[in-house]
């Protein structure tokens, strides 16, 4: 049995050289203040983005 976690990932640091592929990182946390869902709209489109349980992220139209 592994009970080895992998690390967070976290964003790069700007002076990583890295700042010309990513242009924007945010923290999950920093996006749902505390819900378990938030809402997007893309173009005529929205999206709902939840957490689930298993702690993963879920987008849907």
């Amino acid at each position: 049995m592994n009970d080895k976690q992998e690390p967070e990932p976290t964003c790069p640091k700007p002076d990583s050289g890295l700042s010309q592929i990513i242009r924007r990182c945010y923290q999950a946390e920093e996006l749902f203040q505390g819900e378990k869902e938030i809402f997007i709209q893309f173009g005529e489109a929205n999206y709902r983005l939840q957490k689930t349980k298993s702690g993963k992220l879920l987008l849907t139209k």
